[in-house]
């Protein structure tokens, strides 16, 4: 474990916090040409993504459910297959420099599946791990890491 700096916060995970009204977008059987056209049709409905992630034969990503109307008129006036999967929580997970901790996002993602939650989507900044989950899977985060930060503790 590395020593703290006077300037550092506090080392450690944290209460996770949930974020709730999200929906999860899958762009399906895209040729790598067309994507580029599905993405600037998306640019130009100024749709605001996160978790964005190319897949074999497409691309994911999440929006605010506010933004789904738009999402839907953009993407079906672009003719291309998609899914839509409202009501995802992204969970935070607070851990002050988490990439410089060994083995802290690989026990934190371990966690997180062993409470059995249906994890979509992941990533860490150096700050904090974010998990893409249902609402129940979200609640089923928070405990097994509330668990764990417990045990920790002791």
């Amino acid at each position: 474990m590395l020593n703290e700096t006077a300037f550092e916060r506090r080392r450690g995970v944290g209460e996770p916090e949930i974020r709730t009204g999200f929906a999860q977008v899958f762009v399906k059987n895209s040729p790598s040409t067309e994507r580029v056209a599905v993405l600037r049709g998306l640019a130009d409905a100024q749709v605001r993504m996160d978790f964005f992630k190319l897949t074999d034969n497409g691309f994911q990503f999440l929006v605010s459910e506010p933004d789904l109307p738009e999402v839907r008129r953009a993407l079906s006036e672009q003719s291309v297959e998609f899914e839509v999967q409202p009501g995802r929580q992204v969970v935070h997970i607070p851990a002050v420099n988490i990439r410089d901790e060994d083995g802290l996002i690989a026990d934190l993602v371990a966690v997180a599946i062993q409470s059995g939650a249906s994890i979509s989507h992941l990533g860490d900044r150096h700050d904090r791990l974010l998990i893409v989950t249902d609402i129940p899977g979200a609640e089923l985060i928070r405990a097994a890491i509330d668990q764990r930060n417990q045990a920790e503790s002791r």
